[in-house]
């Protein structure tokens, strides 16, 4: 099971490819979870919005919400750990940009 912290920055990687409602839900239930003092509320917290906002996704309609989230965010999340292992210096893609962004 993915920490809060890796939750985060999978959901912020896929920022872009929710629709602007959904963005701002998003990053305003993230804002709501750095407030939290439990690990378990922040992911509590983020598992409600995701419920949510995965409506966006065809994929995560057909397969369910939660296997979406049990076998797509570990394998979002493997990659940019990839990634980051393995990138040339001065890479300037957006999973670095990603990265770049405060967490």
């Amino acid at each position: 099971m993915l920490s809060y912290q890796d939750m985060k920055l999978v959901c912020i990687s896929y920022l872009d490819s929710f629709s602007a409602i959904n963005q701002k839900r998003l990053l305003m239930a993230l804002d709501s979870c750095e407030e939290m003092k439990t690990e378990r509320e922040k992911k509590f917290r983020l598992y409600r919005i995701l419920h949510l906002i995965l409506w966006d996704f065809e994929e995560a309609i057909e397969i369910g919400f939660v296997n979406f989230i049990n076998h797509k965010f570990p394998e979002r999340l493997e990659a940019i750990e990839y990634h980051t292992l393995n990138k040339e210096i001065n890479c300037f893609c957006d999973i670095c940009k990603l990265m770049e962004m405060p967490a």
